[in-house]
């Protein structure tokens, strides 16, 4: 995999997106932009994995029972 020049960025802490596509991948929606299919919407969409891994802490599963 190469590198990808986007200006993209986590839509949630700002960190620009990285240029290579393997770490890229990592992202939540990242394959967006390495499809090349980068617009407003889908720029909003991209999450860095530690914002990713937030979300996922703050995520309340409810009663187990």
């Amino acid at each position: 995999m190469g590198a990808v020049q986007v200006a993209a960025q986590c839509a949630q802490c700002g960190r620009e997106v990285p240029v290579g596509a393997e770490e890229l991948a990592r992202w939540r929606h990242g394959n967006l932009v390495l499809e090349g299919d980068l617009d407003d919407v889908t720029a909003a969409m991209v999450v860095c994995p530690d914002c990713d891994a937030d979300d996922l802490r703050d995520f309340d599963q409810g009663d187990p029972g």
